[in-house]
């Protein structure tokens, strides 16, 4: 975890200590409120074919992770698990996305409720994403329409953006483009505004370790 202890338009980060999620190798986390309290949970992606659960009991705004459960998502196919989560249907609660070691994308519906989330497995070879090995879903509105598009890393082709041209509840993802940003292995990709301009950066984490910053200069 790296604490950002500089301002919202210069940022300076410190690193804060690693978030209590378990042992293993290559995990990612995806955080988001699966249970309608108001704070983020996660869903970890590990280097085998489980996902694990945490719910966030934290009650000052922070994050206190408790493990949950580590049965209820297994990939039916590859391993190296990255989750994303987005409201993909628009039906109010979190769905998942997840990518592995093949390079396909598994989608998997939140059939609970904003409150109790439970992901079914609808398709693990989902839309037509084709990137290789390795991919690393993220869940963004690339093109601000008011749908989310998703970016792809991958082992060896960069990150590539899959837009959106369906609707907020039924998506039709078509490649559009590769992100303009250097072509690392296994590419991680974050998004958020780090220097207060009002549009998002791209924060790379990198296969051999370490973070790229690429800040967004788009007027």
């Amino acid at each position: 975890r790296l604490v950002n202890e500089g301002s919202s338009t210069t940022p300076s980060f410190r690193y804060d200590g690693h978030l209590d999620v378990g042992g293993g190798y290559h995990l990612l986390p995806a955080f988001g409120d699966l249970d309608a309290d108001g704070d983020l949970d996660a869903i970890v992606g590990t280097w085998s074919d489980q996902l694990r659960i945490y719910r966030n009991d934290a009650t000052d705004g922070s994050l206190l992770l408790n493990f949950v459960d580590s049965t209820s998502i297994v990939l039916s196919r590859g391993r190296n698990a990255t989750p994303t989560l987005g409201d993909i249907d628009n039906d109010g609660d979190l769905d998942l996305f997840v990518g592995e070691s093949s390079g396909t994308i598994n989608f998997y519906e939140n059939t609970g409720t904003p409150q109790s989330a439970e992901f079914t497995l609808v398709s693990d070879e989902y839309g037509d994403f084709d990137i290789g090995r390795r991919s690393l879903p993220v869940l963004r509105d690339a093109d601000g329409d008011g749908d989310l598009d998703m970016y792809v890393g991958s082992e060896s082709d960069g990150v590539v953006l899959f837009r959106n041209d369906g609707s907020r509840a039924s998506p039709s993802f078509v490649q559009a483009t590769k992100l303009d940003v250097e072509e690392i292995s296994f590419a991680a990709p974050a998004f958020a505004d780090l220097d207060g301009d009002g549009d998002d950066d791209v924060l790379l984490g990198l296969g051999a370790g370490g973070l790229q910053l690429y800040e967004n200069r788009k007027r």
